[in-house]
Formats: C-alpha cells, sequence, structure tokens
C-alpha cells in the first residue's frame, strides 16, 4: 500500500504543485488490492463516509487540530506525517431490501457501525488484514444475509 501511496499520489501531487496548481485538501483514493498488488481506480476531493469510516479508525491524532491546519493553510507547516496506528480497517456498505430492515444491536456486532441514509457501512479494524475481513464477515452473517444486499467478492464470503 505504501508503494501505492509513493507511486501514485506523491506524484499526482508533486505534478500538481510543479503546474503552479498545489493541491490542498484531502484526496480520496478508490483502490483495489489485487494478487499483483494495488491498483488505483480513481481520485477524488474528498472522502466519502463510507471512505471516512475506515481511515479515520486508524489516525492517532486530534482529528480537530488536522482539520484546523489544513483549513487555515499551515498543516505542512505543523505536521511532517500524520501519526497512524498499526491496524488496517476495511469496510462494508449494506442495504436493505426492503425498508423494514433494522440492523441488530451494536453489541451483537464487533464491527463500528455509520447509519446512512440507505444503509449502514459496517467497518472492522484489526492488526491484519484477514482478521478485519474476518470479523467483517462475521458480523455480516451474524445479520443475515437475506435481508440485506452487500459485495460478498470484498469479504470473501
Amino acid at each position: 500500500m505504501l508503494s501505492a501511496f509513493n507511486d501514485v499520489l506523491l506524484k499526482a501531487v508533486s505534478a500538481l504543485e510543479a503546474n503552479g496548481s498545489p493541491y490542498m485538501g484531502i484526496i480520496g483514493v478508490d483502490a483495489v488490492l489485487t494478487a499483483d498488488g494495488v491498483s488505483i481506480l480513481n481520485f477524488k476531493p474528498m472522502f466519502s463516509q463510507i471512505d471516512a469510516q475506515a481511515i479515520l479508525n486508524n489516525i492517532d491524532e486530534d482529528i480537530i487540530d488536522l482539520f484546523e491546519a489544513c483549513a487555515n493553510g499551515f498543516f505542512a507547516d505543523e505536521y511532517d506525517d500524520v501519526l497512524v496506528n498499526s491496524d488496517v480497517s476495511v469496510s462494508c456498505f449494506i442495504r436493505p431490501r426492503n425498508n423494514s430492515f433494522v440492523l441488530p444491536e451494536a453489541e451483537l456486532i464487533d464491527s463500528s457501525v455509520l447509519k446512512l441514509q440507505n444503509g449502514y457501512v459496517l467497518t472492522s479494524s484489526a492488526r491484519t488484514l484477514n482478521r478485519a475481513k474476518q470479523i467483517l464477515k462475521d458480523d455480516i452473517e451474524n445479520i443475515g444475509v437475506n435481508n440485506i444486499k452487500y459485495r460478498s467478492d470484498i469479504v470473501e464470503c
């Protein structure tokens, strides 16, 4: 993942700066982990709620301080790096097949839950990708896959 960051994201930001248009903000990156490494699908000038749910779990800084530094234009002056923990987070968006679906009580699942207008985002964090995916898979199975739609290829159910 770090090589994708160095090979793609830093080059894109450096190219923008070299062209006189330095990027100041959050860059969302849609990427897929494949057998050959990481494939970047696209860049976007924001995080979606689904992205943020997974990414913010891993930041070990005061997020308000980070956002204030960005908003005031001092981020590069105040931060050389953003402290992150060593966990891996994975998320899955689920939506009901009918309007009567309600996610079970939070104590039944280990993932964090974000309710959106048209569904839920489940996010699990663990020390390894396989463990984070397994937690998410177990939680989806506990919910009852007959009542929801989700991308089973992501969590390998």
